[in-house]
């Protein structure tokens, strides 16, 4: 690697400008630096589930709710050299809709490692994909994923009430 400092060009004054040869170099390159891509980076994303089941309550349901956070937590995607891994999910939050319906989300911090460091933009719409098609049937209850979005994105379908909805903030 080249770290010496080149002239790209130079100008002579006039022979009538006195002082002469005040001015020599204009312009000149600098030395040349590596670059250091972030290879390793994080999203976070929103997922919102139903659980369906006939006259739910928490003995039944919350078994499976631990299934399915285990579930999110062992998902791993490997796309060529392009890795991606859950490095944490929380935040879960539910309403219960009926007796047979409850709405929930959960936010998932993804750790995404690439070596190249342009993956983002290849990465988001499989781990879209994918968290859309996750679900868990068991017995008579079962868990559906609605909807997935990354941080900043608009939301779709009926997720649950925050906190703070109505409280005038």
């Amino acid at each position: 690697m080249r770290s010496e400092i080149k002239n790209v060009f130079t100008v002579t004054p006039m022979k009538d400008d006195p002082p002469e040869k005040e001015i020599r170099i204009v312009a000149s390159i600098g030395g040349e630096k590596t670059i250091v891509l972030n290879k390793s980076f994080d999203l976070c994303m929103e997922i919102c589930f139903e659980v369906r089941g006939r006259n739910l309550d928490s003995r039944k349901v919350n078994p499976l709710l631990r299934k399915f956070r285990k579930q999110l937590e062992d998902y791993r995607l490997k796309e060529g050299e392009i890795k991606a891994w859950p490095k944490r999910v929380d935040e879960f939050q539910h309403e219960l809709v009926g007796t047979d319906l409850a709405i929930c989300s959960q936010h998932i911090l993804w750790q995404i490692y690439d070596p190249a460091g342009f993956g983002r933009e290849r990465i988001q719409p499989r781990l879209l994909k994918d968290m859309r098609k996750q679900n868990l049937v068991e017995a008579e209850i079962s868990i559906q994923m609605t909807d997935a979005v990354f941080q900043g994105s608009h939301r779709h379908g009926r997720w649950p009430r925050d906190r703070f909805d109505g409280a005038g903030f």
